[in-house]
């Protein structure tokens, strides 16, 4: 029979993640010529305000003795005590873009904007992944060496991937059912991961040991990207109905 779920699903794997996010923006539109050409378009900027608080388990941990000389780990489930571990960060995104009518069928449209890209709430747990045996149950020769195979669950430190964006594009209209367009973009982004090792202290038979535990973290190298997009798009109007309403791009 199945026996049900545990009475206690408790566990220092677990990840117990709350992400609250405030947001508000001012935008405002404009119009007018610029050198004969007329331009219209918004500017504005979006303020982003995002807490995150990650709720860790933690539970002693006993040695038990395996054949060999061998030792494995144990997490003593009864006495679990809780950590608790915030971040919060405040970020300002601009933007402006442009559209030119530079004939009538040429247009020009031109943007420039901030944006962020915020890591997955399953990446900002405050858990521990421990492994408890290897080499299928032979355990571990020492204490230093099992202690070594303890590794966070997420890190609710990291921070959003911030860029700056910003995109050129050409469009011309040869007809009501015919577009034909080139787009050129770039992108300069900040804050990819990169591993890291913060102390922790673990109870380990009643002493405590000093375990480096693998993170990850935001990193300060910046990246460029760059790309051009080609479009062609058409609809069929020329068809019988119901088919005049068939296209392609």
């Amino acid at each position: 029979e199945d026996p049900g779920p545990s009475v206690d699903l408790r566990s220092v794997d677990n990840p117990d993640v709350t992400e609250e996010t405030l947001a508000g923006y001012a935008m405002a539109t404009y119009s007018g010529s610029l050198a004969g050409i007329p331009v219209r378009g918004n500017f504005g900027v979006r303020g982003v305000h995002t807490q995150v608080t990650a709720v860790g388990l933690r539970a002693p941990l006993r040695i038990i003795p395996r054949a060999g000389g061998n030792i494995s780990l144990v997490a003593d489930t009864t006495g679990f005590t809780e950590t608790r571990i915030t971040s919060g960060t405040m970020r300002w995104l601009p933007s402006i873009n442009a559209i030119f009518d530079v004939a009538p069928k040429m247009r020009i449209r031109t943007g420039i904007y901030r944006a962020l890209s915020r890591p997955a709430p399953s990446a900002l747990g405050a858990g521990r992944r421990i492994t408890l045996e290897e080499d299928a149950g032979q355990g571990f020769p020492t204490v230093d060496e099992a202690i070594g195979t303890i590794v966070a669950s997420g890190s609710p430190r990291l921070k959003p991937v911030m860029s700056w964006n910003a995109d050129l594009a050409f469009e011309y209209y040869a007809n009501k059912d015919t577009l034909f367009a080139a787009t050129g973009y770039y992108k300069r982004f900040t804050g990819g991961k990169v591993p890291i090792s913060i102390n922790e202290t673990f109870v380990i038979d009643g002493q405590d040991y000093l375990v480096p535990v693998s993170q990850t973290t935001n990193s300060n190298d910046k990246t460029d990207l760059y790309g051009v997009e080609f479009t062609a798009s058409n609809r069929f109007s020329w068809l019988p109905h119901p088919l005049d309403g068939l296209g392609v791009k």
